[in-house]
C-alpha cells in the first residue's frame, strides 16, 4: 500500500510550500494506489482545497 508514503510526501510539501502565492501539483499518476490506500488518504487528509484524481492506464 502506498497510501502512508504519499502521506508523508504530502506533509513535507505542506512544510516547504507556500499555497498563498500558487497551487501544487503532485502527480500520483505512476503510483499503485489500492483502495485500502485511497481510504486512507480520504482518512487523514479529509475534503477541502485538497483533490486528488486517480486515473488508471491505457
Amino acid at each position: 500500500m502506498n497510501g502512508p508514503y504519499i502521506l508523508v510526501d504530502i506533509s513535507r510539501i505542506a512544510r516547504e510550500h507556500d499555497f498563498s502565492t500558487h497551487p501544487r501539483v503532485i502527480l500520483l499518476n505512476l503510483l499503485l494506489l489500492s483502495l485500502a490506500g485511497q481510504m486512507l488518504m480520504d482518512e487523514k487528509l479529509g475534503h477541502g482545497e485538497l483533490n486528488f484524481c486517480i486515473k488508471g492506464y491505457g
